[in-house]
Formats: structure tokens, sequence, C-alpha cells
């Protein structure tokens, strides 16, 4: 099997197989290689927990990671700090995939940031979640976190 994908955060590194499954390696301070471990650091690819073999592609944040299905379903691991995994609010470290609020079946691309993730749908319009502090959610004025997907724009 080829790689398919990478992406790499602060301190940890995803990829996706031709085979649809995805490891990650690196740190593992909040549960950002989705393995379901004890925050440990792993110097070679481990497989994220579950052993999915529909993941398409992955995006690493900070101290998070979100990864795409064929299915169109959005999932995010990690830290939780501010709502980043977009999982509804609990602000809990997430060793485990959890599927981003809403289940959302049209979900075309996701990237991270540091405290917060955008992520595209198929007709082209823009979501985000997390932390605001700057504004970079781009929901309008008010530097309010949020831990589910709002609308940009």
């Amino acid at each position: 099997a080829t790689w398919s994908s990478v992406a790499t955060g602060d301190f940890h590194t995803c990829a996706t197989r031709s085979t649809g499954r995805l490891y990650c390696w690196g740190a593992d301070h909040y549960g950002e290689l989705g393995n379901g471990g004890t925050n440990t650091e792993r110097h070679a690819p481990v497989l994220v927990f579950g052993g999915v073999t529909t993941w398409t592609s992955v995006s690493a944040g900070s101290e998070h990671t979100c990864a795409r299905r064929s299915t169109g379903r959005l999932f995010c691991w990690g830290n939780d700090f501010n709502g980043g995994l977009g999982d509804g609010g609990t602000n809990a470290e997430r060793h485990i995939p959890v599927q981003v609020a809403g289940g959302v079946t049209t979900w075309a691309s996701v990237t991270g940031g540091s405290y917060q993730t955008c992520a595209r749908r198929s007709r082209g319009r823009l979501y985000c979640w997390g932390a605001d502090s700057n504004e970079e959610l781009g929901d309008g004025p008010g530097n309010t976190e949020q831990p589910a997907p709002v609308r940009v724009g």
C-alpha cells in the first residue's frame, strides 16, 4: 500500500494509506494520535482506533487531528480546548475519533489550526468551530468560541 495524504501538527503527523487506513505518530499529549492510548509518544505510525478502512483525508491541528471518511462524515480527536473538535461542547480530551456535531455527510475537506478547525461542504459552504479570540471563525463579531460548526460569512 502507498501513502495517499499526510498532515503535520505541532508535534505529530498523520497519514492515510491507499487502503483507506489512517495512521498517526509523534507526540500524543492530548490524544491527537487517535489510537485510544494513554498519551504515549510513538516513534512509528500507529493505526487510528477502530481499524476503519474508509479514511480519505486528514488534517492535523496543533494538538488535535480531524479526518474525513469516504461517507462524507468528519471526525476529530485530541485536545478539545475551546471546542476545536466540534463535537458539541464537551471540551474533553478525546483519544479516539468522535464525529463532528450535526451528523453531516457532505464534508469535502477539513483543516485544523491551533484551537480551531474549518471545513468545507461539498456545495462550497464553509464552516468553522473552536476558539475565536481573534475572530478566526469568520462568523461575525463577538469573539465567542463555538463547540460545533458555524457557517462562515
